[in-house]
């Protein structure tokens, strides 16, 4: 397994021919974390103030394997925890929260302050094609150069859920989760040519992350997103 680290990114950045004014796709920011985690908190919270940057898509994940100390997370599911040990084994790390994954190919403590620094590492080594997706939920795929396996996923995402925590480590807390995942689905392999693609109804008023991922290396090759409906915006569980 190849490690990415922020110093050996650092040098495939340099190395990497790059235009003047290359337009630069939003960078995904996958944040895996749990309410039933002592020092997640502290990461959500820095995760919150990510939201209004255009040049990022944000997306928290709740994990189930800190549900066995007493509180079982709301926003958990099996399959976060299975993208997230998918990321282990790329990474060649163990699970852990929190843990930020940029771009697919490199992962951070949820609460590092190097975050800027690596996300503009992540930007200037390989820019991210954009998927415009409109409000009825068509994707349009743009034509992109693909060598091997590309598969397209769906994440759909509540914009604010607001958790009181009854038990566990953070038992007492209320705390405000933003652009928690509600549902992954994998829908199949993308040959690089442009489409459309539509994502169905029964997305409702929730948002839509589409994105174009190699499952070799993590890699996100295209990515976009429809927020959710204006009035969607909190939950109380």
């Amino acid at each position: 397994m190849q490690r990415r680290s922020l110093l050996s990114l650092a040098a495939a950045a340099a190395l990497a021919p790059r235009a003047a004014n290359a337009a630069r796709g939003p960078v995904l920011v996958e944040l895996f974390t749990s309410q039933g985690c002592s020092s997640c908190p502290s990461a959500d919270a820095a995760f919150a103030g990510l939201l209004r940057r255009p040049d990022l898509i944000p997306i928290a994940f709740h994990v189930t394997y800190w549900d066995r100390l007493g509180w079982r997370d709301t926003l958990g599911d099996a399959a976060f925890t299975d993208r997230q040990q998918w990321y282990a084994g790329l990474l060649g790390k163990g699970l852990y929260t929190p843990q930020l994954v940029l771009g697919g190919e490199l992962d951070l403590v949820g609460s590092d302050p190097r975050l800027d620094q690596a996300l503009t590492l992540v930007q200037d080594r390989r820019p991210t094609l954009r998927i415009d997706i409109s409000a009825a939920g068509v994707a349009l795929l743009p034509e992109a150069e693909v060598t091997g396996e590309v598969r397209l996923t769906a994440i759909g995402y509540d914009r604010l859920h607001q958790v009181a925590i009854e038990r566990g480590e953070n038992a007492g807390s209320s705390v405000d989760y933003y652009n928690a995942a509600r549902s992954l689905d994998d829908l199949g392999a993308w040959d690089g040519m442009s489409r459309r693609l539509a994502l169905g109804p029964s997305l409702g008023s929730a948002g839509v992350v589409l994105l174009a991922q190699d499952p070799s290396t993590g890699r996100v090759i295209a990515l976009g997103r429809r927020e959710p409906a204006q009035g969607a915006t909190a939950a109380t569980l």
